[in-house]
Parts: structure tokens; C-alpha cells; sequence
């Protein structure tokens, strides 16, 4: 059963935290189901948007059709991986600029539509 089915929308943004054993690893990125798509458009906002918000590392829009949620999701969709808990840099501004990541998120979406943002 697709995510649509069960719950009628035109867009789906899921957001998480990335880790890694490497703890240089850092910076937000966008995960889509394929490139050149409505998807990696408003991927691409949303990560212009939180990186120049936050001012974490732009790590890029990233086609992964094997995530469930982005394979089983029939609207446009996008996974938002705002930054890695396992950096030192990037868990204190998830701790403490949350406001922030969620700031960018919405004038990425904005920019999407096409309303002037600042």
C-alpha cells in the first residue's frame, strides 16, 4: 500500500538526522526517488535553503529509489537528512538552531512555488 493511499496529499517531506561512524562526515542533503524530477526540484530549494540558513555543508540531491518511504510514496516526495548527529558541529546546531533547519525547510518551499523569499 502506497503512503498516498493511505493518507491523500499533494507533497510528502520527510525529515531526519543522518549518522555515520566517520564523525567528520558532515552537512544536510536530500534524498529523491529519481533526479530530473518535480521531486529534485523542490529537493534542491529545500537544501539551498537549510544550508544557507544553517550554514551547514551542501552535500547535494541524492536519487535513492531503494528507500521504502520515497518508493512507496506516490506523491512528490523528498527525505530531508538536516545534518549528522555523530558530527560535533552538526549535533550542537541540531541541538540548539532547531528553529532554524525548520525555517530554511519552509522558505525552501516557498522558493518551490515561486514566492519571493529573503
Amino acid at each position: 500500500m502506497s503512503v498516498e493511499a493511505e493518507w491523500p496529499a499533494d507533497y510528502f517531506i520527510s525529515i531526519h538526522c543522518n549518522a555515520n561512524d566517520n564523525t567528520t562526515y558532515n552537512g544536510t542533503e536530500v534524498y529523491v526517488y529519481a533526479l530530473n524530477t518535480e521531486a529534485s526540484v523542490l529537493g534542491k530549494s529545500i537544501l539551498q535553503y537549510v544550508t544557507q540558513t544553517v550554514g551547514t555543508k551542501a552535500n547535494g540531491v541524492v536519487a535513492n529509489p531503494s528507500l521504502y518511504i520515497l518508493r512507496k510514496t506516490e506523491m512528490t516526495s523528498c527525505l530531508v537528512e538536516l545534518a549528522y548527529i555523530t558530527n560535533y558541529e552538526d549535533n550542537y546546531l541540531l541541538i540548539n538552531d532547531q528553529y532554524s533547519f525548520a525555517y530554511g525547510i519552509y522558505l525552501g518551499i516557498l522558493n518551490f512555488f515561486g514566492y519571493a523569499t529573503k
